[in-house]
């Protein structure tokens, strides 16, 4: 499982650099992983209340009900934006990964 949620990691950081600005970028990032682990604790709760109250089967309706909104939601709050490289880094000097010694 958490394999499949940190495969997501590396993809926010797009959005990251489109939408936020440079001073809010630490900000941003606070913001997602909390939105993450709240997911991450929340859910199985609010999954599990689905499930006693209406059953299993509305646990997947109310999921695609919710996803449906929720991309609805992206297209039309969030106009598209090309990224841009704010934080680029040059090292002077850049050594070959082969040149580590062995511990």
């Amino acid at each position: 499982m958490i394999l499949i949620a940190d495969s997501f990691r590396p993809a926010m950081f797009v959005p990251l650099n489109s939408y936020s600005k440079p001073k809010n970028k630490t900000r941003s990032l606070t913001l997602i992983r909390l939105a993450i682990n709240l997911g991450f604790s929340a859910g199985p709760a609010i999954g599990g209340l689905i499930i006693t109250s209406f059953g299993y089967i509305s646990l997947f309706w109310i999921d695609g009900i919710t996803c449906l909104l929720g991309s609805t939601l992206l297209v039309k709050v969030l106009s598209p934006k090309k990224s841009k490289i704010t934080d680029k880094t040059t090292t002077k000097n850049p050594q070959s990964v082969f040149s580590d010694k062995i511990f």
